[in-house]
């Protein structure tokens, strides 16, 4: 696993890919981008290697973090892929000898394609977002490395499409981000539509709709009292004074719940008494061809209707799932009346809400990490060659 921009223990590359990995047999190895003083750290920001050691090993997969580029020359070169951190990042790449090397960025892909050019070996790039030519570089490194490219996984199947459309020779599988259910055991009582919980996992920010979620909570409490939302996640700076100003000003702090940062393991207890979730993304173009939000995966995992704003694959897959409900624009209206709309109807509440705990049986890791075993052994691992006369 090669990473320049994800943390030690991201959720789809070490609980998911690398952990069904090593299950299935293979040995593997994640390096990655360390922090400038070589710590190596969880989603959170806790350190892993309070004593600075490069080299860890956590539930049977080898970590190694080589530090990101410091002071003004090599974070100029960092720009080009010239810095001591890229170099060495090849280096220690090409040491380790590996059969696949299995990429989750463009720029972890560049270090790939690189240490292929030295050593026989399967490069593997996983696009868990799309790869959108904003900036020169990213341009530059998608009309480099992209027709070279012979292996793809995908988060969706809007990235996917992308990007066979720039390689039409790609061997390719969606995985979805869907929740594992180790860390994720599935849960659902339906005794919990009787007090109905909204909430929104991850951090809350003004691009997901802080305000219009307050503004939403306002107007529900009038009708119901006892409304409450559930932030699993934090806010900072001016989120967080904004957050705190309005709760304070509408009188919302019996309603509003904000768990602070939680460890992976432990954002299932949290979701699991929850009844409607929130996506409220908006439609830019990063979202919109974008695949589902993972919180939409965590939400069928504990039965949870979805409220989201309408991008292609998450609508795609509501619509699929029958587990909730699309609204066009992100707008204070939209939101109040598709949640009043459940909070005022059980029996659409709760037939939404069974319908996402059903389909959790077809999205889940279980049937993600059977697609990358196979995508390994009967793809990428298995080159033949048939000649007919």
């Amino acid at each position: 696993m090669l990473a320049v921009q994800h943390c030690a223990k991201d959720d789809r590359i070490f609980y998911k890919e690398a952990l069904s990995l090593r299950k299935h047999g293979f040995d593997v190895y994640y390096l990655h981008g360390a922090e400038p003083d070589g710590s190596i750290v969880d989603l959170g920001g806790n350190v892993l290697n309070p004593n600075g050691e490069r080299d860890l090993e956590i539930d049977g997969i080898k970590i190694i973090g080589i530090p990101h580029a410091k002071g003004l020359i090599q974070k100029s070169l960092n720009k080009i892929n010239q810095s001591n951190f890229f170099k060495e990042m090849i280096k220690v790449g090409i040491s380790i000898g590996a059969d696949v090397y299995h990429a989750h960025e463009p720029q972890s892909l560049y270090i790939a394609q690189e240490i292929e050019t030295e050593i026989e070996t399967n490069v593997i790039y996983d696009a868990h977002e799309p790869w959108i030519n904003a900036h020169k570089k990213d341009a530059l490194l998608r009309k480099v490395l992209l027709p070279k490219l012979k292996f793809l996984i995908s988060a969706n199947q809007v990235t996917r499409g992308d990007l066979l459309f720039h390689n039409h020779n790609l061997k390719s599988e969606v995985i979805y981000n869907c929740s594992s259910p180790k860390v994720f055991p599935p849960k659902f009582d339906k005794s919990k539509l009787e007090n109905p919980i909204l909430v929104h996992e991850g951090n809350m920010r003004f691009d997901r709709g802080l305000k219009e979620i307050i503004e939403v909570m306002r107007l529900l409490k009038i009708k119901h009292p006892l409304i409450k939302l559930k932030i699993i996640g934090e806010t900072f700076n001016e989120e967080k004074e904004y957050l705190e100003k309005k709760i304070k000003e509408y009188q919302l702090g019996e309603n509003i719940i904000e768990t602070g940062w939680l460890r992976y393991e432990k954002v299932g207890n949290a979701l699991e008494n929850c009844s409607i979730g929130l996506i409220t993304n908006t439609n830019l173009e990063r979202n919109t061809l974008a695949g589902p939000a993972n919180k939409f995966f965590n939400y069928l995992t504990y039965g949870i209707a979805c409220v989201a704003v309408d991008l292609p694959e998450t609508t795609a897959l509501l619509n699929q799932t029958k587990s909730g409900i699309t609204i066009q624009n992100r707008t204070t209206q939209n939101l109040l009346l598709a949640i009043e709309t459940l909070l005022n109807d059980t029996e659409k509440l709760s037939y939404y809400c069974e319908n996402a705990f059903t389909a959790y049986q077809q999205f889940n890791w279980k049937i993600g990490e059977d697609k990358l075993i196979s995508f390994y052994k009967n793809v990428v691992l298995t080159q033949i060659d048939i000649h007919y006369r």
